[in-house]
């Protein structure tokens, strides 16, 4: 599995490297400094069907997912590498084993070629009920509202 993550990582390098210099060009073009980035609250829901008791978040980026854990840490994942990264297994087998749980997908913008391999990937490998909340801004994003 990591002699493959390997391959994946290397054949994706070269169009994330185009990315950033397409975006170093285009910031350097703007007469507008770039603006501090303020902190996105997510708010949990309070309509609808009762929601699973127990809430595991996963943030999807336009270059893969960041796990979010319980302690705080986040782990990041590129997305050539979602099926084959045994950090995503172990998080999504902690999720199967957690009686009343879900996946709650933070989807930023460009995120959602990362959000449909990842969802998909724990639904039908792993039986995880998943959820998704599009993330309005690239801030820091604040999880202080749910119950821990």
């Amino acid at each position: 599995n990591m002699k493959q993550e390997i391959v994946s990582l290397k054949r994706e390098r070269p169009a994330l490297s185009k990315r950033l210099k397409e975006l170093q060009t285009q910031l350097q073009k703007s007469k507008n400094k770039p603006k501090p980035e303020e902190s996105v609250v997510i708010r949990p829901g309070g309509i609808g069907l009762r929601g699973a008791k127990n809430l595991f978040f996963v943030e999807c980026t336009s270059t893969g997912i960041v796990l979010r854990t319980a302690d705080g840490e986040s782990k990041p994942i590129s997305t050539a590498a979602i099926g084959t990264n045994q950090a995503y297994n172990n998080f999504l087998d902690e999720v199967k084993d957690t009686r009343d749980s879900m996946i709650l997908f933070l989807i930023r913008k460009g995120g959602n070629n990362a959000y449909r391999w990842s969802a998909g990937w724990a639904e039908s490998k792993y039986d995880v009920r998943t959820g998704k909340l599009p993330v309005p801004n690239e801030g820091k994003i604040d999880l202080s509202l749910f119950d821990k």
